[in-house]
């Protein structure tokens, strides 16, 4: 969590690269940290165990642990996110329209940020759906 917070954008995914470690099981990691307060908690599972337990109930009252969503809030929550960033995208389109030079010069660096971030996250979501295997014809059960 601190490596991630002191990189600038874009070195992150190197960082990751140089120490060997799978972004998507950075992504996970840094999930569970925020998830389990404390160590104990996670002592001897695997990721993939932590990673399924953190939608679970926490053990203690509500002001002793994070609030941990659910995976379908977690997933309504993340399509109203992306439904927002695709109607923000449509009004830039519309206002870039108006921009002159000058400001589209200034803009271009940000837009480039904003594809490379969509980028990373269709490139996650394409990892997620990829390394699932369940039966044709069902869906993937989330783990209790």
């Amino acid at each position: 969590m601190l490596a991630k917070k002191s990189l600038n954008h874009g070195h992150w995914k190197q960082y990751l690269k140089k120490l060997g470690i799978d972004k998507t099981r950075a992504s996970k990691a840094r999930a569970i940290y925020n998830a389990f307060p404390e160590l104990e908690q996670v002592t001897g599972l695997t990721v993939e165990e932590a990673y399924g337990q953190r939608s679970g109930k926490q053990q203690g009252s509500a002001a002793d642990s994070p609030r941990v969503d659910t995976m379908e809030q977690q997933t309504q929550r993340m399509r109203k996110s992306i439904t927002k960033i695709a109607k923000q995208a449509g009004d830039a389109i519309h206002d870039a329209a108006f921009a002159g030079p000058e400001e589209a010069t200034i803009l271009i660096p940000a837009v480039r940020k904003a594809i490379v971030e969509l980028q990373e996250l269709l490139q996650h979501l394409e990892t997620q759906v990829s390394t699932a295997k369940p039966d044709k014809g069902t869906k993937p059960k989330a783990k209790e």
